[in-house]
């Protein structure tokens, strides 16, 4: 709730300004994101919405590992 409230505007705010700044000054290629800012996920919520999708054959399997960082068979 704080990230979603207090954090993310900031720093969506902050990320603009440089967006803006480099892209003028360097590049209008490069864009300026942060991480390490993001709300914990819920990887337990997660799994459970993507693996709905896989016996409908809306995703396979290894695209649903994939979506999870899980390892893949290569």
């Amino acid at each position: 709730m704080v990230y979603r409230r207090a954090v993310a505007p900031v720093v969506a705010l902050v990320a603009g300004f440089l967006t803006r700044k480099v892209r003028r000054w360097l590049d209008p290629r490069f864009t300026v994101s942060f991480g390490g800012f993001e709300e914990p996920e819920d990887f337990a919520r997660r799994a459970e919405a993507i693996a709905q999708l896989v016996p409908l054959g809306v995703i396979s399997a290894e695209q649903a590992a994939r979506l999870l960082r899980l390892p893949t068979r290569e």
